[in-house]
């Protein structure tokens, strides 16, 4: 489909309807071209008019936000960036990455909800079961915590620093 906007939709003033078939004309009629009918009504009504490609604009307008609702986020973005609506597959790309970034609370084997305080601390004061963990490996667990969303730049230094001291 072509980039831009669709067809305005167009007004238009009919000025007689048929009282049988109910169809509607912007020129007067003595009898109704449609059906034969001479009950005819004489009174001027505003019809709007959506073009074929403005409907089908609609309707692939329709289909996006639908798989955005599935949260088929790439399938919604490629049908925006078709219509050449930019900005609302920038918008779609926001909340893909907001969906990445979930902060799911994590689950204990009893079943308790762990806290961020309680995640930092069971990183920084690690217990030694099974030969102990790397200086290293900890700092790698906890720049996967600051890209996940999950702790701040700042909890990110102090916990830093504190493997560091170790």
């Amino acid at each position: 489909m072509e980039k831009g906007e669709p067809e305005p939709v167009k007004e238009i003033y009919h000025v007689c309807a048929c009282n049988t078939c109910s169809k509607s004309f912007d020129t007067k009629w003595t009898v109704c071209p449609s059906c034969g009918n001479n009950d005819m009504n004489y009174e001027r009504k505003l019809v709007r008019f959506i073009s074929a490609s403005t409907k089908r604009y609609q309707m692939i307008v329709e289909k996006a936000r639908i798989r955005e609702e599935a949260l088929d986020y790439d399938a919604a973005i490629q049908i925006w960036e078709r219509l050449g609506e930019i900005k609302e597959a920038a918008r779609v790309r926001r909340l893909k990455t907001r969906q990445k970034s979930v902060r799911v609370a994590q689950k204990v084997v009893k079943g308790n909800e762990i806290n961020r305080t309680e995640i930092k601390d069971s990183v920084l004061n690690r217990s030694n079961v099974g030969g102990g963990s790397s200086k290293m490996k900890e700092l790698r667990e906890l720049k996967e915590m600051f890209d996940s969303g999950f702790i701040s730049k700042e909890e990110m230094e102090d916990m830093k620093k504190e493997i560091l001291r170790k």
